[in-house]
């Protein structure tokens, strides 16, 4: 009897350890497949983020231009996007350049010669110069882009800009596109107006900056009377060739 009680106390220290070390097994198994699923996850969260990149031609020339590192596949690096401070896609035959917005460090942005009919670079506020000419533009918004020296765009179909924020700017050239009011009293740094061949009926040259200007035209705006300036016998005299006919210059148009 007392042989039979120390068998099955022996069996019962048997089992107790045998399921002692099963638990320590399925701890061990738990806490590798944890720490496996951890290590995934923690790769998954270090993937480089991308910004889409929908139109075919701007991202190929991004791609052979050597800015585009992870090919093409309708993406580029958002790491890629930011390290750009200069970028020239003229005559790409562009339609888009959605992803544009990516590019926050862009100093210099040249779009000129594309199909563009709307551009949106109010993400790209450090912009210093910025040539869009000869697009398909109805619009153009840069109240964002305090920073603006040069804005060229010229031969869109733009009907406004509003340059109040631009405070920087020292060249315009809005020519041959579909103005008709054109202020541009709050841009005290301008040396340079192009606002030829528009429907302009109301211009605002009047800065304080007149006498310094390297250049000034207003010519083929037929439905232009007045022209607003710093000082009108100054302009008569040293501009006088630069309007139509049927316009004068004034220090204050009604």
């Amino acid at each position: 009897m007392k042989k039979a009680i120390k068998k099955h106390n022996k069996i019962q220290q048997l089992s107790l350890g045998t399921l002692y070390l099963i638990g320590i097994a399925c701890m061990v198994l738990t806490l590798f497949t944890f720490i496996s699923c951890s290590s995934d996850d923690s790769q998954d969260s270090q993937e480089p983020e991308t910004v889409a990149i929908p139109d075919a031609n701007f991202e190929l020339v991004l791609s052979n231009l050597g800015y585009d590192t992870n090919g093409i596949n309708g993406s580029i690096l958002k790491a890629d996007a930011e390290a750009l401070t200069t970028l020239d896609v003229s005559n790409k035959d562009i339609n888009s350049l959605q992803g544009i917005e990516a590019f926050i460090n862009l100093t210099t942005l040249y779009c000129s010669g594309n199909n563009l009919e709307s551009i949106d670079i109010s993400h790209n506020i450090d912009l210093i110069n910025f040539k869009c000419d000869d697009n398909l533009l109805a619009t153009l918004n840069i109240q964002n882009n305090t920073n603006l020296e040069t804005l060229f765009c010229r031969s869109n179909n733009i009907e406004s800009i509003d340059t109040e924020n631009n405070l920087l700017l020292e060249q315009i050239d809005v020519s041959n596109n579909s103005l008709y009011i054109l202020n541009l009293s709050d841009n005290s740094a301008l040396t340079y107006i192009n606002a030829a061949n528009n429907q302009l009926n109301s211009l605002c040259v009047k800065n304080g900056n007149n006498a310094n200007f390297t250049g000034f035209l207003a010519t083929s705006n037929p439905n232009l009377d007045c022209i607003e300036v710093d000082n009108e016998t100054y302009s008569n005299t040293f501009w006088f060739q630069f309007k139509d006919a049927q316009a004068s210059y004034s220090e204050g148009c009604l």
